[in-house]
């Protein structure tokens, strides 16, 4: 047994619901055309950003993960919550095109997405078996998938990177009846190396979401939470298990990205007053700053991305009062000062959301919106 984001308690393996879900999204994915197209639907257009719902049939937009490339074409991976299916949005084609690229198992988390150096899209996903499968667009259409090897169990959102040498650096959150831990992988797909990172037992359990990222040196930098103490860890490749800087008073879903000289910097809620905050690594320690001390207490996700001019633009949730739900809001340094924006202030938006920053450094967000169950997108005019 185990503890849920909300406090409730959730069974480990829920053997025959879950074939029975498996069923049921079989037969509906099939039903599904793997490829959809078309004009998507636009709310109205703000004054910094322009705003499209990509995808609206049924419950769809939870955990989207978003990437640029430099054909500045933006591409999106998020979990068909309907069917059980991983889904990938893209403009690459000048116009927006959904596809249906797999059955994805009901877990924490779903897939993460990286661009290689000729801008082919990577694919890390966990199956219905609870198992990481890989595929990817390098031949101009989705590959097989290749699976893992690794154990069974993994069970939370899991992160993904193509470092300068085409190495592939990934990390996941896995879990069983005796305990949790979150597993460091290296090399290429198929022909991976394992290293257990951190290990928690029952009294114990770490963030099923970790966040990571690699510098220029191939080094992968990582993050992840303890839930039960709130202490948020960095640490990276160079040293596991002795490269450890913490941070106390974090709630879940910090985020880093990795900037110019490979500077490490974070954006996360404090844990319980829930205040944005932006933290850059400075020797031994991370220097913190409040970005936004007036979030409402039922704020708790934000995303994080570094441009090339080394600014820094953070997209998170916020549960103001006056609202009727959650809404999406952006920050940035880039003009010395940090500047907040409302991205989305329609009811219950934004409670996921995942950012970057492409050519020009127009800025791209992807966020789920609960209360109408669609996957929404921004770009900065």
């Amino acid at each position: 047994m185990e503890k849920s984001k909300s406090g409730q308690i959730w069974p480990k393996r829920l053997w025959l619901p879950i074939v029975v879900i498996i069923a049921i999204t079989m037969v509906m994915a099939a039903a599904l055309p793997s490829v959809m197209a078309g004009k998507p639907n636009k709310p109205p257009v703000t004054n910094d950003f322009n705003l499209t719902i990509l995808d609206s049939r049924k419950d769809v937009g939870r955990f989207p993960r978003i990437a640029v490339g430099p054909d500045y074409a933006t591409h999106i991976t998020y979990y068909d919550s309907t069917n059980h299916a991983l889904k990938y949005a893209t403009n690459k084609g000048g116009t927006w095109a959904l596809s249906t690229l797999a059955i994805a198992g009901p877990t924490y988390g779903v897939a993460d997405l990286a661009l290689d150096a000729a801008g082919n899209v990577h694919i890390m996903y966990v199956d219905i078996n609870n198992q990481l499968q890989f595929i990817d667009n390098a031949a101009g259409r989705w590959s097989d998938p290749i699976w893992f090897g690794e154990d069974i169990d993994v069970m939370g959102q899991p992160c993904m990177a193509i470092d300068s040498q085409g190495m592939f650096h990934v990390c996941f959150w896995q879990s069983d009846l005796d305990g949790n831990w979150i597993t460091y992988s290296y090399g290429l797909p198929g022909d991976m190396s394992s290293t257990q990172v951190v290990y928690g037992d029952n009294t114990q359990t770490y963030s099923w979401e970790m966040s990571m990222s690699v510098d220029s040196n191939c080094v992968a930098h990582m993050i992840y939470n303890d839930i039960d103490s709130h202490v948020l860890t960095y640490t990276n490749s160079l040293d596991w298990s002795k490269n450890k800087i913490t941070i106390s008073g974090v709630a879940y879903w910090a985020n880093m990205a990795i900037g110019q000289g490979n500077s490490v910097h974070l954006s996360y809620f404090t844990y319980p007053n829930m205040v944005l905050n932006y933290a850059l690594l400075t020797g031994s320690s991370f220097a913190s700053t409040v970005v936004e001390d007036a979030a409402d207490l039922g704020a708790h996700h934000s995303a994080i991305a570094v441009d090339s001019n080394g600014y820094v633009h953070i997209s998170y949730m916020d549960n103001p009062s006056d609202s009727r739900g959650s809404i999406i809001k952006y920050a940035t340094n880039s003009g010395g000062t940090w500047v907040i924006k409302i991205v989305d202030g329609s009811s219950n938006a934004g409670a996921e959301n995942g950012i970057a920053v492409g050519p020009g450094a127009k800025v791209h967000i992807a966020y789920y919106s609960p209360s109408s169950s669609d996957l929404k997108y921004a770009e900065s005019v």
